[in-house]
């Protein structure tokens, strides 16, 4: 599939997919390569397939002494890209340049500012030449608002996280827990709290917790390409006692499902460069960034039968 410089034909000489039901490859495995490449090539280009045949990837570049090992961009990362380049010419990110953080507002700003919120996003940090400094932002300042919205966290948006805790055995254990958007609520300015379902049969990390309350979260922001390490405490409560707690942390439909609410108290935190993250988009927002390409196909599609 790959036709690198200098070549004429094909140059993967054998894939390698991933033993499971997963659509992936992990790696192609080239031939000999062009005598003089560097051993970071870009030229190894064309389609990733698994084992059925199916695109799944864009081939972008070969590590010839780690076993010929080559890397791929993720077709639907590909399809969003090609999108934006056939609409505009360029590729548009959410950026605004700004590292956050919630901290509380007092209540005699609160009053005089007639604020709608009690909470605000801190401007820990601005990137030089980003719309945040042309807009005037500045390092301290608490951003309450955003073009008319009120802005309650830096955390309304997350929809998953990573959460590690210590086995008895004193190896960490490490779990990914998911929920609606927002479902990690910031309760006050050192404490965060989430709801635990019905069905969690495991029970892993509230076992850990009885022996060990530490506790390390992992956020990621993948469009925004932001990483966010926190260490804390970790408590448990019985829902069932605390039936105004569950109303606040869980949607409506939701509230008799509730069997734990798990409280977080921060310790310390830290916001990572965002140097090698890759963008990743889920699948609405791929959706919604393909379907001005797709309106396009259609009305040029339109016009070639009328015109036929």
């Amino acid at each position: 599939m790959n036709v690198p410089t200098a070549f004429q034909g094909s140059r993967t000489a054998e894939f390698v997919p991933v033993l499971s039901d997963a659509d992936s490859v992990f790696a192609a495995a080239p031939a000999q390569p062009p005598p003089g490449d560097d051993e970071l090539l870009d030229s190894y280009c064309g389609p990733l397939v698994n084992s059925r045949g199916e695109i799944i990837g864009v081939n972008t570049a070969i590590i010839l002494p780690a076993q010929g090992i080559c890397f791929a961009i993720a077709s639907n990362t590909a399809e969003f890209v090609a999108a934006w380049l056939i609409k505009e010419g360029r590729i548009r990110r959410n950026w605004i340049g700004v590292a956050g953080q919630n901290v509380p507002i007092h209540r005699r700003v609160i009053r005089y500012h007639r604020l709608g919120v009690d909470y605000g996003v801190l401007a820990a940090g601005i990137e030089s030449g980003s719309p945040a400094t042309r807009a005037g932002l500045r390092e301290g300042d608490v951003i309450v608002a955003f073009e008319g919205e009120l802005v309650s966290g830096i955390d309304e948006s997350r929809d998953s996280f990573y959460m590690a805790t210590i086995t008895e055995s004193g190896w960490p254990y490490i779990q990914h827990r998911g929920g609606h958007r927002g479902f990690l609520r910031v309760v006050n300015p050192t404490q965060l709290a989430f709801a635990d379902y019905k069905g969690n049969r495991q029970m892993l990390s509230t076992g850990n917790f009885a022996a060990n309350d530490r506790v390390a979260l992992f956020l990621m922001d993948y469009p925004r390409r932001e990483r966010l390490k926190i260490l804390a405490h970790a408590l448990i409560e019985d829902a069932r006692q605390h039936d105004e707690l569950v109303a606040d942390l869980a949607e409506p439909e939701v509230h008799r499902l509730v069997e734990r609410l798990f409280f977080i108290e921060v310790i310390s935190f830290d916001w990572s460069c965002p140097k090698y993250i890759t963008p990743r988009y889920t699948a609405a927002e791929v959706e919604q960034a393909v379907e001005p390409l797709r309106q396009r196909i259609a009305e040029l599609e339109a016009q070639l039968k009328v015109q036929n």
